[in-house]
């Protein structure tokens, strides 16, 4: 066998540009991986600023919607509390009004009643005061033949009272104290008189006082129902 030479390459030689072209690439390459290496933490860092700085500014939003809810809350409970407080005022204003209007309806009442009742004892007194004193003219109804209740006549003009043709006595009327005066010649006397209701008897009371019970009609006349006493003369109207 023949044994072959086989010639090993030999190397060529590199110039000095493409030396230093090939080191000027290679430094820049360690220069962008330096760069890089250096500029992953700082992008990390970073990264984790703005991370804290997101919960800082959550968390600060978190405290402040808690604060604005019980600010908010409070608020409420204030509110209610007040509403709460003023309910019973309000009652308390809406029952002053009705309180009043029953007080004033409760004093309508009263004052229409005392009215009614000052109204009917004045109606009553001016009647009486009218059936007294201005119904009838006494010292009218007062002249006339009367005759008594023993069956003696007498007669009455304006001035005398005329038992007899001879025996007669002069008299005056009050018809305002309901009394008559009388002389009969040096003797003096008074008497208090009063009519039946139909004008039709006169009843005269020697040296007796004004019966303004009787004359009313609140106290029936004994006189007239039961035996006269003395003193007392019971005239019927004969014409």
């Amino acid at each position: 066998m023949s044994r072959s030479n086989s010639k090993k390459p030999t190397p060529r030689k590199r110039s000095k540009a493409s030396e230093a072209k090939e080191k000027k690439v290679q430094a820049s390459a360690q220069e962008e991986t330096s760069a890089r290496a250096h500029a992953r933490p700082s992008v990390r860092k970073s990264v984790g600023e703005d991370a804290k700085q997101q919960a800082r500014r959550a968390t600060v939003n978190a405290r402040e919607r808690v604060a604005q809810m019980r600010s908010q809350h409070e608020a409420r409970e204030q509110k209610a509390q007040a509403a709460a407080e003023a309910k019973p005022q309000q009652a308390s204003k809406n029952a002053t009004p009705k309180r009043a209007s029953k007080v004033s309806k409760r004093m309508k009442i009263v004052l229409a009643l005392v009215l009614a009742v000052v109204l009917a004892v004045g109606a009553t007194v001016a009647y009486c005061v009218w059936d007294i004193w201005y119904r009838y003219d006494d010292a009218a109804d007062i002249q006339g033949e009367w005759i008594s209740q023993e069956g003696a006549a007498l007669i009455i003009d304006g001035s005398q009272m005329r038992l007899t043709d001879t025996v007669s006595y002069a008299y005056t009327i009050d018809t305002q104290a309901k009394t008559i005066s009388f002389t009969y010649a040096n003797a003096q006397g008074q008497a208090a008189y009063h009519f039946s209701p139909d004008r039709q008897q006169l009843v005269i009371e020697d040296g007796g006082t004004t019966d303004w019970m009787v004359i009313l009609g609140v106290a029936s006349d004994t006189a007239l129902t039961e035996t006269p006493g003395a003193g007392t003369t019971v005239l019927t109207r004969v014409n």
